[in-house]
């Protein structure tokens, strides 16, 4: 029997899809900009005055990452049943609680005890519970919309790390976290618990939008975990080569034959090919599904490393087409990882199905930067693009699978 979720808190705001990606966009912003983004900022000055080795520092990420991983399916169940609105701003609570205690650590108990605590805090506020919020208010129709999103929470570092740098400077950083504390409780509680646009609200106004989209395929018990275990596998696949090739990419492409300035120019790019390649997907709209934006994705990350595997020593050229092929794959792959459960779930199903996909997907986002830099450190260039084939080609085969299981769905819908 499924759980009737609770009514969100009443907001009398009318539902404006700007007003959603707006609300949702400076909660992502501020969500991720003091949190992940902050100890590429910060973690130095941190090293120096807990006289902890820098890695350790970064180590507060993989805690906080682990942390979301296994709190994920309990935080769907939350979803389910007291709404976004009320979860996102818990989360905010508890982030703000874990910066705080991150300003006054004094050593490694207390510093990753902090992580714990915005990981608790990440799995209630961050990238799941945002989709959440929209799909509540959007449904089938809310794969434009979370890719808006995307885009512009998308910016998080590169907005956040001027910030976090001017505020470091000036005031320190057991200072700037506490100002970021206070940024969450006093900007995002009151943003999530009355600045988001009413479930209720959005149901009328998008429900002509539901009838036009696709409809879900009719999926039997069997079907329904197919899908599940590949969007699980595919998802994590992903990340496990998005998030360790983006901890060692410019390091990759010094050994690629790219000088040290021009490695660190192509990884600075990468970001913003993401974005446009996020945008251009956006664009495309309905004429796309995430299944199939998804293997075109997966398919151009794994022509960029065959590519480099044929060209292994190539001082411009190679490195730059592999960042655009890369660049745009990772930056679409993130969106359709977002949305694959919507292709095949509803919309009451998506918190608890996309909360169950996190648990394997952030676990993969955490080892994959100590993964990928051990086969670098063992094994060269060469090992990297071994590993990096072999994930990318394992995440194609899961989206084959998926468009596999929904053409065959659509048939004997139609039959």
């Amino acid at each position: 029997m499924s759980v009737s979720p609770v009514s969100a808190p009443h907001r009398p705001a009318p539902f404006s899809k700007v007003h959603l990606i707006a609300a949702l966009s400076i909660s992502q912003l501020i969500g991720w900009g003091t949190t992940f983004d902050m100890p590429s900022v910060l973690g130095r000055a941190m090293e120096r005055d807990l006289g902890l080795p820098f890695e350790t520092i970064f180590g507060g990420l993989t805690a906080m990452m682990i942390v979301m991983a296994l709190a994920s399916p309990r935080a769907g169940r939350f979803l389910v049943t007291l709404g976004a609105a009320r979860v996102m701003a818990l989360g905010s609570v508890l982030m703000a609680s874990g910066l705080t205690v991150l300003s006054l650590s004094q050593g490694p108990v207390s510093y990753f005890a902090a992580w714990l605590i915005i990981g608790l805090g990440g799995t209630c506020a961050l990238s799941v519970s945002a989709n959440t919020a929209v799909v509540e208010r959007e449904g089938a129709a809310a794969k434009r919309t979370i890719g808006t999103l995307m885009i512009f929470t998308g910016l998080s570092s590169a907005l956040f790390w001027p910030i976090l740098s001017f505020a470091e400077s000036a005031i320190g950083w057991r200072a700037t976290l506490q100002m970021a504390a206070v940024a969450h409780i006093v900007l995002l509680v009151p943003l999530h618990m009355f600045g988001l646009p009413a479930r209720g609200d959005a149901a009328a106004l998008t429900a002509s939008a539901e009838a036009a989209s696709k409809p879900l395929p009719n999926l039997n018990a069997r079907d329904r975990l197919r899908a599940f275990l590949l969007i699980a596998s595919a998802s994590s696949l992903n990340s496990l080569t998005s998030f360790g090739v983006s901890a060692s990419l410019i390091e990759l492409l010094k050994l690629a034959g790219a000088t040290p300035g021009l490695a660190l120019t192509l990884a600075s790019l990468r970001g913003v090919i993401g974005i446009s390649a996020r945008l251009a997907d956006l664009v495309a709209g309905d004429r796309t599904s995430p299944v199939a934006s998804g293997l075109a994705a997966s398919a151009a990350m794994f022509c960029s490393f065959l590519l480099l595997a044929a060209f292994p020593a190539s001082p411009f050229a190679v490195p730059l087409i592999f960042v655009l092929l890369y660049g745009a794959g990772s930056g679409v792959a993130a969106v359709a990882r977002a949305l694959l459960p919507l292709s095949f779930f509803t919309r009451e199903d998506f918190a608890t199905m996309s909360s169950n996909v996190a648990l394997p997907q952030n676990i993969a986002s955490a080892l994959s930067p100590v993964i990928f830099a051990a086969m670098m450190e063992n094994f060269g260039l060469s090992g990297v693009i071994a590993l990096a084939l072999t994930l990318t080609f394992l995440t194609c085969l899961s989206m084959a699978g998926l468009m596999l299981l929904r053409a065959r769905a659509d048939l004997s819908a139609t039959a």
